[in-house]
């Protein structure tokens, strides 16, 4: 298996690489600091967020949404019978009890889990292709730099870091427009020059590769 020493990236801006130790540091802090947001009219309770390296697992569910972010390796993902092989950089998101499994391909692969409650809950689109979101990855870079280096006030930003994250991933359920400013009243302590719109409002197609509701992520300085 990969060692937890390894660097892994370049999939964030600028080439930035983590080792799986590190992000796996990061990720305490924030589920130390933060369980639940606030997105819109929806209640995020985080149960679960870390890094995950293996080589394949067997069919399951949860009773939770499950958002993945593969950082490193390649794997094929079976959703409710239906293969994709995902690469680093990609996205994915189960709803709640739907079957799915994983299958490394030439070895072990890294995904960043996040495990969460949604109230009241949205589907996420069957059929969905799981593509490349480099707006989600940005997101995660900025966090990931400011909690390794901890600067002032790092703490009060945890939130809104995970406010952001979770907002990329709820673009891949049928997030509703008038959800709009409630995304963006979550985020813009930590970035107040983001705009945060929805797809639609974006006038993109439900399944298109952009899939994202930030713009102006790429090269933020942290506050």
């Amino acid at each position: 298996m990969t060692p937890m020493s390894t660097k892994h990236g370049p999939i964030f801006p600028g080439g930035v690489t983590y080792t799986q130790e590190e992000i796996a540091r990061c990720c305490h802090l924030v589920t130390h600091l933060t369980r639940s947001v606030v997105l819109g009219n929806h209640q995020v309770i985080l149960r679960a967020f870390g890094p995950v390296l293996r080589s394949a697992t067997r069919e399951h569910q949860h009773p939770l949404y499950e958002g993945q972010l593969l950082l490193h390796g390649m794997a094929e993902c079976w959703t409710a019978g239906q293969s994709q092989l995902v690469t680093p950089g990609q996205v994915t998101l189960h709803a709640p009890g739907v079957p799915h499994r994983w299958h490394g391909v030439g070895g072990p692969f890294l995904r960043l889990t996040l495990q969460f409650s949604l109230t009241p809950p949205l589907p996420v689109r069957p059929g969905t292709p799981w593509s490349t979101h480099p707006p989600a990855f940005a997101a995660l870079s900025t966090m990931l730099a400011d909690l390794t280096a901890c600067p002032p006030g790092w703490s009060a930003r945890v939130t809104p870091h995970v406010t952001l994250l979770l907002a990329h991933l709820l673009t891949l359920t049928d997030w509703s427009d008038a959800d709009v400013p409630g995304f963006t009243t979550g985020a813009a302590f930590l970035y107040p020059e983001v705009l945060i719109i929805s797809p639609r409002a974006l006038g993109l197609p439900p399944a298109s590769d952009s899939g994202s509701c930030v713009r102006s992520v790429w090269g933020l300085s942290l506050g």
